[in-house]
């Protein structure tokens, strides 16, 4: 695209005439004015003559067009003072900069009754005066001149826009994802022990490579000014449990040895034991600190305890098993009466029956009969069957189920709202508080005994040291236990969020919430039991 469009002169050093308008623009601009012919020539502008070089330029640079028509009524103004100038006028140049300076403007005014043409330098030094430094299009200047392109505004200045840093990225070496494969055997069956579930990784090995962010290069304004780049966003680092940044700070390494996962857009590496047949007498009780893989089952009157979390490819007979986070059973759980979970994150099984089950989060499962459980989240029996069947559940939350109790009247209670697990907490701190307080009060007697005395004798000054330091270890301590017990007793459920939600519940069933009691004596279906007005109330959904 050339710069503009050559225009003849009709009259040796006279005005020249406007250049022609362009064809089909997608500016539809209408003249906003134009001149009336004079002695010296014709002169003749319009907005669509003034925009018509940036038009030409728009695709590479829209913004200029943009800027000029922000500023048309201004220079339609001078222009018209100009050419209705009743004195002889000589040519003139026009300067604008952009906002930003990192694009000069520059338009010519045609000479009136008879004025001075421009000359070649009266260009160049108008853009010089201006203070215009840098990116000066000399050519085009040069080409202004000799086509003597009045009444239309060209860019013949820019500046170097800065170049930002990129920003800084994570080059993972391990998957985000937690991959399952399962394969089956010529009878349909999955079996579990080939799955490729946890990724294993070892000591200081290099979880992701830590990208650090760009600086950027500056750049540079019409006028000769620096203008800054900005510097990339640094990544966020994904450093969970048991991992660690190298001096650099270029990598993520793994402090321990064990399994590597991504949960809450952290990595984390648990040291973890794999049990690759049952837990029975050839293994023993288990008490791991990290997470515990078993392949088969946990029999019958073993122990497993794993500070995280604890899943089980087969079948858990009336064991105990405890875990700090969560436990996962594939085959399901017959406790016999006897049997007993305890999570500090959920439990999911795919059955539970005679089971005792406390946890700090949900409880899930298809089946749940004749069971115990206890959990600060919800209890849910959705998938499958979806069926609780008898025994005792409370959930701080909500308890959501296909069905709820038998045709055969099988009693069920139910219980929700209640922060179970806080209460127990609550009685735990309660005994650690009254046995911290007896030992306060066995130093105290001590301390106050040996500072009653007129000097401490050289044997007893190691002790009164000891002393001084216990007796403010306990009195930090009773203090603590103090506001945690306060802090429970101040929390209150919120009743508003708890729920019963079943497709269809079956009398004998006892629901409780506070002091309020709902019993279903008859079958109900879409039930959606919910509190309100100190009230249990039975609606539907």
């Amino acid at each position: 695209m050339p710069f503009f469009k050559k225009s003849k002169n009709k009259k040796e050093n006279s005005a020249a005439a406007p250049p022609p308008a362009p064809a089909d623009t997608s500016s539809e601009i209408t003249p906003d004015k134009e001149t009336d012919s004079r002695e010296s020539g014709v002169t003749a502008f319009s907005a669509q003559t003034l925009l018509q070089e940036l038009q030409n330029r728009q695709a590479e640079h829209p913004q200029d067009l943009e800027f000029i028509q922000s500023r048309l009524p201004e220079i339609m103004e001078i222009c018209g003072q100009h050419a209705e100038n009743p004195e002889p006028a000589d040519a003139a140049v026009r300067i604008l900069l952009s906002p930003d300076r990192m694009t000069a403007f520059l338009y010519l005014l045609p000479p009136t009754d008879g004025g001075a043409e421009p000359e070649e330098n009266d260009i160049i030094s108008a853009a010089q005066d201006t203070g215009i430094t840098t990116g000066i299009d000399m050519d085009l200047l040069k080409q202004i001149y000799q086509h003597r392109s009045y009444y239309c505004v060209f860019p013949i200045a820019r500046g170097t826009p800065p170049v930002d840093g990129e920003n800084g990225k994570i080059v993972d070496h391990f998957s985000r994802i937690r991959q399952i494969h399962l394969q089956e055997d010529s009878r349909g069956s999955i079996n579990y022990k080939d799955l490729n579930l946890f990724q294993n990784i070892e000591a200081g090995e290099v979880i992701c490579d830590i990208i650090p962010p760009g600086d950027g290069t500056d750049g540079i304004d019409v006028l000769g000014y620096a203008v800054p780049a900005k510097k990339g966003n640094a990544p966020v680092i994904p450093q969970g449990k048991n991992t660690v940044l190298n001096e650099e700070k270029t990598a993520l390494t793994a402090k321990v040895s064990g399994e590597i996962s991504f949960q809450n857009d952290v990595f984390r590496v648990a040291s973890r034991l794999t049990i690759p047949g049952s837990v029975d007498g050839s293994v023993g009780n288990l008490d791991f600190a990290g997470d515990i893989l078993v392949m088969d089952d946990i029999c019958r009157g073993f122990t497993v305890h794993a500070g995280g979390n604890v899943i089980v490819y087969g079948m858990v007979e009336n064991a105990s098993v405890t875990a700090g986070e969560d436990i996962e059973i594939r085959k399901g759980m017959n406790g016999s009466g006897g049997g007993f979970l305890k999570a500090g994150g959920n439990v999911s099984s795919l059955f539970l029956e005679h089971v005792r089950v406390t946890a700090n989060g949900n409880v899930s499962s298809e089946t749940i009969i004749n069971s115990n459980i206890t959990c600060g989240g919800s209890v849910l029996a959705l998938s499958g069957r979806g069926t609780i069947i008898g025994g005792n559940i409370s959930a701080s939350k909500s308890v959501e189920a296909r069905k709820i109790g038998t045709p055969s009247n099988n009693e069920t209670r139910i219980t929700i709202g209640q922060a179970v697990q806080e209460e127990k907490n609550t009685e735990h701190l309660s005994a650690e508080l009254e046995e911290a307080v007896k030992t306060l009060e066995k130093i105290r007697l001590n301390y106050r005994y040996l500072t009653e005395q007129p000097s401490v004798p050289e044997n007893k000054k190691e002790i009164f040291n000891i002393l001084s330091e216990q007796k403010a270890l306990y009195e930090k301590k009773v203090k603590d236990l103090n506001e945690q017990i306060d802090k429970m007793l101040r929390a209150k459920p919120n009743y508003s969020k708890c729920r019963v939600k079943s497709d269809i519940i079956y009398g004998v069933t006892e629901i409780s919430l506070n002091h309020s009691h709902l019993i279903i004596k008859d079958t109900k279906e879409h039930c959606n039991i919910y509190y309100k007005d100190a009230e249990l109330v039975l609606g539907t959904f």
